[in-house]
């Protein structure tokens, strides 16, 4: 293993990743579109015109490694507007993105989804793995490095491939680069959601949402890049 791959190798961060089913089942598991829980009580979130779309439903109990920041919950549900999300937010009942929790030990019941524009309902597997950068941020480090390298080798093509950047959903790892900054380290604590190009977000080509917790802020807040 040369200097190059070695770094690659060094840089894997464990992640959980998103696997969409060809089925969504009843009761209460882990999802993208249909029919979502909350607390008894509650009802669908609004936005300022329109019930909002569900876009994706943890279920905390179904992950392989349950990250502390989200040990306290039954389940984390996130909502979005029908045609836009500014793109740096915070979750609010009544804007464009809601982040509901659902604490354990709750009352828990399914909402009638009445959005009109809905997202393909499938269900989610969860399955851990070892996640690296974006490509860019590889060849960033080379640059840095002064590395004589032939950057269109078969070598650097198949070390690449087997240290890549998992660009779909997935839970803490490393964030994937669209037309962003490079980042200099993984998501490795709390709860780092990334929602991706797997499930139909309707913006740009490319879109990746980047969903986190704000502890000096005590909320959720989303960020997203496209293409």
């Amino acid at each position: 293993m040369n200097d190059f791959e070695s770094h690659l190798s060094s840089l894997g961060s464990e992640s959980i990743k998103a696997v969409l089913q060809n089925r969504c089942s009843e009761g209460f598991s882990s999802r993208t579109g249909g029919t979502f829980y909350d607390v008894s009580g509650n009802e669908w979130p609004m936005g300022a015109d329109a019930p909002l779309r569900p876009l994706l439903q943890i279920v905390v109990d179904e992950l392989p490694n349950i990250p502390e920041q989200i040990s306290h919950l039954m389940g984390i549900c996130i909502y979005i507007d029908n045609d836009y999300v500014t793109f740096d937010i915070l979750s609010e009942e009544g804007s464009e993105f809601v982040v509901r929790e659902i604490p354990k030990g709750s009352n828990i019941t399914p909402l009638v989804n009445p959005a009109q524009k809905k997202f393909e309902a499938k269900d989610i597997k969860w399955e851990t793995f070892t996640d690296y950068p974006s490509s860019s941020d590889f060849f960033e480090w080379l640059d840095n490095q002064n590395i004589d390298y032939d950057y269109e080798s078969k070598e650097l093509e198949k070390a690449l491939e087997r240290y890549r950047n998992y660009g779909f959903s997935k839970i803490n790892g490393w964030p994937t680069t669209i037309q962003g900054p490079s980042y200099d380290k993984p998501n490795t604590k709390g709860c780092a959601i990334q929602i991706s190009l797997d499930i139909e977000i309707p913006f740009g080509d490319s879109t990746v949402f980047k969903i986190e917790w704000g502890s000096k802020i005590k909320n959720w807040y989303c960020m997203w890049e496209t293409c």
